[in-house]
């Protein structure tokens, strides 16, 4: 408000001021000149003005000259000013104005700004002395910030925690009271290079003075366009160099621009803002932050944890479990991790996720059925302290199958069928949003019949194995990403039994950046990398496709010319006695796609 108010009294000010001085004046030959830079630096950055002679003649000049300049650094400032010129005893020009404006700083911060200066030309040099004067304040609070150092986690409880200090400060954007002087002056006669030195100093409070100096040098090619180059030294910028071009328009130079008289030079550009050269706004200002206090807090980086390991207890079948048991200090035993004792986390600990140090587990239901997890549960292999995901043979191993109910993820484990044999299917995935991630599911040793079978939504396997030995992922009416991860299927002398890598039945498949491979010896039935029923879509990009088989193979096979199978940049290899790169329509082989037939590059369909 008091901005405003202070804008309002200039603004009123300078209207009666202009209205009682020059009514009594008859203007003569009303003078405009148009000028305008443009120069380079760290940032770009662009300056008008606008000189409109309100009474004049060949000796004096009365002037309003609304200025301003925007650069790239989004800093930028518009000022209005008065002046008035006069030719003292025929020797000099003799000047004095006053400048006021907003200029928007870094950190968006604005300030009013006025600049009352004063000049001396001569034919062939001019000096001038600008003063900038902060209005309606110095400071603009950038509100409060945090400077954090963070420690290791560690575990207590059923929590992964870490300390972490930090620092408060506030943060203001300030400005002060300035000056700068320039000289210039016209090198050689009849030659319109022009030379300039300054000097500038502004005392900004809480912040170190800024003092520094400049130089430069103009170059005019005709009466309307201009170089020059511009270096300022200071103690806060340092080095700050530019380059630029001018234009100018009107005035009463004539094209004298070496050597011109006294009178040609009434409408001269008003130079000023010498210090932050390189920036839009005109004044330099300083990001000062005050300290508010220091101290340390503890954040919580995962919460409701399980902790299992192979010596925890109470290791009765996971009956009766309380928040007491499975933490950290006190891991679950290898029988907690049930049926009953999932359940019963998932009361105590909603969305739990269940840390395992290596180790063997059963995944099992009551009898052979596969274990199911809750909505929003997860299994992860851990090291032996829990710190970091394990991996390799360092990942704990699962006997049995599981069964996701929305929102589940294994991490980095190890899943083999129970007692190597049973159950058929390793995982079924119901609900949305399941994830198996660094993860085997089975091994070369062993393998489920149906490695995954997917009625979910938006299913993702990401770096992980599958082996299987009849089908590695069936999915129906469901979106399945596959991605960074290897499929293998083996089946050998069994004769009538077809193999597939991946069937889908209706739904979006994407598989990337993966290997799907499928070898079978079976006569009377084919092997299949990929095949799709009831119109589903399926995209293969930047992946593998093997298959071999003694009887009939193809990499990808679209049933009842329903969907679409599009493949892009993969290899597609087959090997057999009756081989196919593709069957159905529309299966569309994209660009940098590979096709072996029986080791032999072919065009792919």
């Amino acid at each position: 408000m008091f901005k405003n108010i202070t804008f309002t009294f200039t603004f009123s000010f300078s209207f009666f001021f202009l209205c009682f001085f020059i009514a009594p004046l008859q203007a003569r030959e009303p003078l405009l000149r148009f000028s305008a830079e443009a120069y380079t630096g760290v940032y770009t950055v662009g300056r008008a003005d606008l000189m409109v002679s309100l009474d004049g003649d060949g000796q004096h000049n009365l002037y309003v000259d609304p200025q301003g300049g925007y650069g790239t650094d989004q800093a930028w400032y518009g000022d209005v000013g008065l002046g008035y010129r006069w030719i003292s005893n025929d020797a000099a020009i003799v000047g004095w104005y006053v400048f006021a404006g907003h200029s928007r700083v870094e950190n968006s911060s604005g300030f009013w700004i006025t600049n009352p200066g004063v000049e001396v030309m001569g034919s062939r040099w001019d000096a001038r002395v600008n003063a900038y004067i902060p209005v309606a304040g110095r400071s603009d609070d950038l509100g409060g910030i945090e400077s954090t150092t963070a420690g290791p986690s560690f575990f207590t409880g059923h929590s992964e925690l870490r300390t972490v200090s930090f620092t408060a400060f506030n943060e203001v954007q300030q400005v002060g009271n300035g000056a700068d002087a320039r000289v210039g002056y016209q090198l050689f006669s009849g030659v319109p290079l022009k030379a300039v030195v300054g000097a500038y100093f502004f005392e900004i409070p809480h912040a170190e003075n800024v003092r520094g100096g400049g130089a430069g040098v103009d170059y005019w090619f005709d009466d309307y366009v201009r170089v020059f180059a511009r270096y300022n030294y200071d103690n806060r910028q340092h080095s700050q160099v530019v380059g630029g071009l001018g234009i100018s328009f009107g005035g009463v130079r004539n094209g004298h621009w070496a050597d011109p008289s006294l009178s040609e030079r009434l409408t001269d550009p008003v130079e000023r803002y010498i210090a932050n050269l390189g920036h839009g706004s005109g004044i330099p200002s300083q990001t000062i932050r005050y300290g508010r206090g220091s101290g340390s807090r503890i954040e919580v980086l995962q919460d409701n944890i399980a902790f299992f390991s192979q010596t925890g207890g109470p290791d009765n079948g996971g009956t009766n479990l309380t928040l007491a048991d499975c933490t950290f200090e006190n891991p679950c035993g290898p029988t907690d991790f049930s049926q009953a004792g999932v359940n019963t986390l998932n009361t105590l600990l909603p969305n739990t996720r269940m840390y395992f140090n290596g180790g063997s587990y059963f995944a099992i239901n009551p009898g052979i059925n596969p274990l199911t997890l809750n909505n929003g549960q997860s299994i992860h292999s851990r090291t032996a302290d829990y710190s970091a995901p394990a991996t390799e043979s360092d990942r704990s191993t699962f006997g049995g199958a599981f069964t996701l109910t929305g929102n589940n993820h294994l991490e980095n484990i190890i899943l083999i069928p129970f007692l190597g044999v049973v159950p058929d299917t390793g995982v079924r995935i119901e609900g949305s949003n399941n994830q198996i991630t660094g993860s085997s599911i089975g091994t070369a040793n062993y393998r489920y019949l149906f490695a995954i079978e997917n009625f979910g939504d938006n299913t993702r396997v990401d770096a992980s194995t599958i082996f299987s030995n009849i089908l590695g992922v069936v999915t129906t009416d469901s979106n399945f990403t596959m991605q960074n991860s290897t499929l293998t299927l083996d089946l050998l002398n069994v004769e009538n039994v077809g193999v597939n890598g991946i069937l889908a039945v209706g739904g979006s498949i994407s598989i990337i950046d993966s290997r799907i491979r499928v070898a079978g010896s079976s006569a009377n039935a084919a092997a299949v990398g990929i095949r799709t029923f009831s119109n589903s879509d399926v995209a293969v990009t930047h992946s593998e496709i093997a298959v071999s088989n003694d009887d009939t193979g193809a990499a990808v096979v679209l049933e009842n010319n329903s969907g679409t199978i599009n493949v892009l940049e993969s290899d597609l290899n087959v090997d057999g006695t009756n081989p196919f790169i593709a069957t159905g329509l529309p299966v569309n082989i994209g660009a940098g796609t590979v096709c072996v037939v029986n080791g032999a590059v072919v065009a792919c369909p």
